[in-house]
């Protein structure tokens, strides 16, 4: 509660004004004039009180002076939103190389597959039909020896034939085989080549 007294601001100020007309007074000039400090000023009555007298004057209406603001915001020039569009944009060029990089990759590895595992058929055939004229040298070549027209070292000289002949057959069969099953790797075969069957775990459910 604000009590009423004749000088509201004189005990504040009294000792400033003191201070500043020594300062005026040093500086060859006027002292301020106090006056007002020692006036006898009474304050209102609807300015002293508490709470009740504070609800009075909101009922009253004493002090109607009412303050509206508004605040706006307007993305102008948002430069981070610039900055991720620019970041997103980035990025989704870079999955777009990738993705282009990875296709180029499968179907080089595709090709080149394909290309191992003609060039391995062509080599088994080549090598199975060394092996059958091999065969057949060995045993045109037992029967003259059985007629007495060859020796043993031609006899031997083509069963040497005939093995070599029969193992080259045999790589070329392991590199037929390595080359298929490379083929069905690079075109995501292997599973149906192999008859083989993964049922998801919804299904199985």
């Amino acid at each position: 509660m604000l009590p009423q007294t004749n000088s509201v601001f004189g005990s504040i100020f009294t000792g400033l004004f003191t201070q500043v007309n020594e300062l005026l007074a040093l500086a060859g000039l006027p002292p301020l004039s106090t006056s007002a400090l020692t006036s006898s000023t009474e304050v209102p009555s609807f300015f002293v009180g508490g709470y009740g007298q504070s609800l009075q004057n909101l009922r009253d209406g004493r002090f109607p002076t009412v303050k509206i603001g508004i605040q706006l915001s307007l993305p102008i020039g948002n430069r981070t939103a610039r900055a991720d569009a620019g970041i997103a944009e980035a990025n989704k060029k870079q999955s777009v190389a990738q993705q282009q990089q990875l296709e180029l990759t499968v179907e080089s590895e595709v090709r080149n597959a394909l290309q191992q595992l003609i060039d391995s058929d062509l080599n088994l055939k080549a090598s199975q039909r060394a092996a059958r004229l091999a065969q057949e040298q060995y045993e045109s070549e037992v029967r003259q020896f059985k007629t007495g027209t060859s020796s043993v070292f031609l006899v031997l000289q083509r069963q040497t034939e005939l093995i070599t002949a029969k193992l080259h057959e045999i790589r070329a069969m392991a590199d037929r085989g390595e080359a298929a099953t490379d083929f069905d790797r690079a075109t995501g075969t292997t599973l149906d080549r192999q008859h083989i069957e993964i049922e998801s775990a919804q299904k199985s459910r």
